[in-house]
């Protein structure tokens, strides 16, 4: 249902009520003229999910801005390069996102496992030696930090170190699954902590929030590899938020990012800069990230994903 514009009784009579009347027209057609879109890109998406064709035309899509994928990667999209650049030319950037949630769940769901794994996770098995060891920097604050960000763990081990630097090398070496880090204190990112997760290629699992006497220190326990284990004890979370990176020089594109971050029923808790990028952090409780990230994989080929986690 558009805008009635005829509907102002102020105007009734006036010399643009006959504006009015055509701006009324338009709305109705333009409605009408989306749904017939809607319709064909309905009709698009069935016919590039099926055929025996699938699995190359989505990957595709999927891959088609990407540059940094494999040879047969590359392949596939040479081979399909037509279809995708049909696709990308003819949609709004709206219909595209319908597009993707109507991928997302007419191929993916014959799928059980994450497609924000499938897309951002690098499956990574920690050595019975190293499993739920925890290299973090002792004082009375990490320590309060440690006790709570340990408890979804079976068996948490503490390996003392002393600093960042060597923090994350434990976890990078291979001698520690995981390490807590502080990324926040009372609003302000901690840029230097940051630079030591992007160094090491460190992925959030969890955070947690210790009062200080200045404010807050809000830490984060990570670990190689973005596939979280599933635990047998859980602490109670207060919500799961995906966090990422953006480069400053495509700024204009946050705004898209955050549409599509709505229309995947995503609520935005902040943006900050860290390092020279835009950090953003979204709550996905009950959201469609299967459509959200088929979205990111695609078009924001330039986002580092930071983790996808839980605050306790």
């Amino acid at each position: 249902m558009g805008l009635i514009f005829t509907d102002i009784p102020e105007l009734e009579g006036s010399k643009t009520e006959i504006v009015l009347v055509n701006l009324s027209e338009l709305e109705s057609s333009f409605e009408a003229l989306v749904e017939k879109r809607l319709a064909h890109l309905s009709e698009l998406s069935d016919a590039l999910i099926c055929d025996g064709e699938d699995f190359d035309i989505i990957k595709s899509i999927l891959l088609s801005i990407r540059r940094d994928g494999s040879a047969e990667d590359e392949n596939v999209i040479e081979e399909n390069k037509r279809e995708a650049a049909l696709l990308y030319s003819k949609v709004s950037f709206a219909e595209r996102l319908i597009l993707y949630r109507h991928v997302a769940e007419s191929f993916f769901s014959e799928h059980r496992e994450s497609l924000a794994n499938r897309h951002i996770s690098e499956e990574y098995i920690a050595s019975a030696d190293s499993a739920d060891k925890i290299a973090y920097l002792s004082n009375p604050f990490n320590d309060e930090a440690y006790i709570r960000l340990s408890q979804s763990l079976k068996q948490p081990r503490a390996v003392y170190c002393h600093g960042a630097e060597e923090i994350c090398r434990a976890v990078y070496d291979g001698g520690c699954e995981y390490c807590i880090l502080p990324v926040e204190a009372s609003g302000v990112k901690l840029s230097a902590f940051y630079g030591q997760i992007f160094k090491y290629g460190l992925w959030k699992c969890a955070e947690h929030e210790v009062k200080t006497p200045d404010g807050y220190t809000r830490y984060a326990l990570l670990r190689r590899g973005r596939l979280a284990h599933k635990r047998e004890r859980a602490p109670k979370a207060h919500g799961y938020f995906l966090e990422f990176l953006a480069p400053l020089d495509e700024s204009a594109s946050i705004s898209d990012i955050l549409a599509a971050a709505e229309f995947c029923r995503m609520k935005l808790r902040r943006i900050d800069t860290v390092n020279g990028r835009v950090c953003i952090n979204l709550k996905i409780d009950k959201s469609d990230m299967e459509t959200f990230m088929t979205y990111i994989a695609t078009e924001c080929p330039t986002i580092t994903p930071l983790g996808i986690y839980k605050q306790v």
